[in-house]
């Protein structure tokens, strides 16, 4: 079987790179816009990187699957505009689906993001939520979406819409490694107040997912990608103090005050500890007939000790 990842620079990329090389059954071509870095991460020959993904290639190289991880994410520091959004997130990701449905390659797997169809929610949002994102970042990824549900494809070609929530593991340097910090540093957490619930997807039940999706037969659609069950940001800074060994102390301010203090400085950080993500992942278990492996509290105390190594 042959697989194309794009955006194998990256660290959904590199992981999957890394969960898929060991198998003599799959031969892996990657691409990514930043060559450089991706020649210097890729020297053992686990990946042929290829420098255009043309309906020549995808035909001549005989690929079965085009995982599209390639994409600008999230970004909280103002270094995209929304015109680059739209250009890599939208059009770029249109180009290449194009190709896919003129080539002979049979399956088309989108990396899209929870935030394309909901920023927060209180409750197990499933894929029947109307989607209404406020970000550029989240706007580009649906309209990526759309325009692949709006083809036609020929009969024995897929498409599949992922919409991942926060996916943490080795070499990721992301909110997760950042709280892992704090808590190391022996400070309290002043947001016990706050009751939100929080979904979280551990990189191994991504990459099974991934396989999943590519060697069995699962239906066409959008699947949300989330572990099973929610942990509030405080159980969260708990289970990292326990993991490394540390007791934590947790400040039950009163909400009230926590919000009057951080409207003037660094709301947005108070936002992203307090708010809930809750996301239901019963559509893709059932699709794939089989629960996930990792446990969301498994995967959560791996990725910890791996920052801690």
């Amino acid at each position: 079987m042959n697989i194309l990842i794009t955006g194998v620079s990256g660290f959904l990329g590199s992981n999957l790179v890394d969960y898929f090389k060991s198998d003599s059954s799959i031969k892996l071509y990657g691409h990514s816009r930043n060559r450089l870095k991706t020649q210097t991460i890729y020297k053992n020959n686990e990946i042929e990187l290829i420098e255009e993904c043309s309906i020549e290639f995808l035909n001549e190289a005989e690929i079965d699957c085009v995982v599209h991880l390639a994409g600008i994410a999230h970004d909280l520091g103002g270094n995209y505009n929304d015109e680059d959004y739209d250009e890599v997130n939208f059009r770029q990701t249109c180009q290449l689906f194009d190709k896919f449905v003129v080539s002979k390659t049979k399956k088309f797997i989108y990396i899209s993001s929870i935030k394309a169809a909901i920023d927060t929610a209180d409750y197990p949002v499933d894929e029947s939520v109307t989607p209404s994102p406020s970000t550029p970042y989240g706007k580009s990824k649906l309209k990526a979406e759309e325009y692949i549900k709006s083809k036609i494809l020929q009969e024995g070609k897929q498409y599949f819409l992922l919409r991942p929530c926060m996916v943490h593991g080795p070499k990721n340097k992301g909110n997760l490694n950042l709280l892992y910090k704090y808590v190391k540093s022996g400070l309290p957490y002043p947001f016990g107040g706050f009751h939100n619930q929080r979904s979280f997807l551990s990189i191994e039940n991504f990459n099974f997912v991934i396989r999943n999706i590519i060697t069995q037969k699962i239906p066409s659609g959008i699947y949300q990608l989330a572990d099973t069950g929610y942990l509030s940001t405080t159980e969260l800074v708990q289970l990292i103090a326990s993991t490394l060994g540390k007791k934590v102390s947790i400040w039950n301010i009163p909400v009230g005050i926590v919000r009057a203090v951080f409207s003037i400085y660094k709301k947005q950080l108070l936002v992203k500890l307090t708010e809930s993500m809750m996301v239901s992942n019963e559509k893709i278990e059932t699709a794939m007939q089989v629960r996930l492996p990792v446990s969301m509290e498994e995967g959560l105390r791996k990725t910890v000790r791996s920052f801690h190594d």
